[in-house]
């Protein structure tokens, strides 16, 4: 079950001796509970909750993602995630495409483990890369178009992501391919570029289900809303705000709320950190487009009775003809 209190300094120091005490090496063997065995390779990351590994079916060598749940107490667990991952393929078969949803629960060592459909990278090892980031514009719009088209499914059928970030998208296609551009000077410039920016929205045993209330803190300092911040009751427009930051981060390379991190929540999940949500203006010179300009502060609308919807921000100029693309 969620805790409805923050990670204290102190929660995350016990995740991590509950990852030390699991003590999970390359070789370990995730039990497939009448299929396949699962043989991990190497580690992908980790949160509070668990860590993420590469692993390889002992039957063929198919390659997947493995959650293993070293601390079941933090965050939504194996139930959330599996349930929001039934309620996306039974009420929205359409939005599957977006999302990397579980397909089946396994054990280790009492563990219990999502397994996942394995993809190339997360966004962020894209804006940490000299070579692939910035991105071209085209591929930008399509990442943020993708990402926002998920939120609007979750949203059609009641459900909160409520931690949308770089490390939470996902790239299917890790290839590249090297493209030559001419430039205002008159100069080629050779760029390595994806070949692919398809994304799939990850981590969903954070979600708010249906008519569950909230639960603080939401999200991960630097895309969390005022509403968060404040320590408010918070709807599914916690999920656009994150889209804007996301969006922002993927024009410039910077966060727009870097200053989320510099606070501390209390018990009652409130920042004690007085901060003004204002943008300087200066935070929107790195942005040529308007048009992405004024997607982002739609996006990011202080006031969240004002804050666009998923599907109202989908019709925004800035996504040019995919803004006529009509939804059921």
């Amino acid at each position: 079950m969620r805790s409805n209190l923050p990670l204290s300094e102190g929660s995350l120091d016990s995740a991590s001796e509950q990852r030390r005490k699991a003590n999970i090496i390359t070789g370990d063997v995730v039990d497939g509970d009448g299929m396949a065995d699962i043989v991990l390779s190497n580690r992908l990351g980790g949160g509070a909750s668990g860590e993420v590994w590469r692993g390889r079916s002992s039957e063929g060598g198919l390659s997947v993602a493995v959650k293993i749940m070293v601390d079941p107490e933090v965050g939504g667990g194996r139930k959330v995630a599996v349930l929001v991952s039934q309620l996306v393929k039974d009420f929205a078969p359409e939005a599957r495409r977006f999302f990397c949803l579980v397909d089946r629960c396994c054990f280790m060592r009492g563990y219990e483990c999502l397994i996942f459909p394995a993809y190339a990278m997360d966004l962020r090892r894209v804006l940490s890369s000299d070579q692939l980031f910035p991105l071209l514009a085209e591929q930008t719009l399509s990442i943020i178009w993708q990402l926002l088209s998920g939120v609007y499914y979750l949203h059609e059928i009641g459900i909160t992501h409520a931690d949308l970030k770089p490390e939470n998208i996902l790239l299917v296609d890790g290839d590249t391919v090297e493209v030559s551009r001419l430039e205002d000077d008159g100069i080629f410039e050779h760029k390595m570029v994806l070949r692919s920016c398809e994304i799939k929205i990850g981590d969903l045993d954070d979600a708010r289900l249906p008519r569950q209330k909230p639960y603080f803190p939401a999200g991960t300092d630097g895309y969390r809303p005022p509403e968060v911040v404040a320590g408010l009751d918070w709807t599914n427009k916690v999920d656009i705000f994150a889209v804007g930051c996301v969006a922002y981060e993927l024009f410039t390379g910077n966060l727009l709320f870097p200053e989320q991190g510099d606070g501390v929540l209390d018990s009652a999940g409130k920042s004690n950190t007085s901060r003004e949500d204002t943008v300087k203006a200066s935070s929107w010179d790195g942005i040529t487009d308007h048009l992405a300009v004024s997607f982002v502060k739609a996006a990011t609308t202080r006031n969240y009775k004002r804050r666009p919807s998923a599907n109202a921000l989908l019709h925004h100029k800035y996504f040019g003809g995919l803004s006529y693309i009509h939804r059921d």
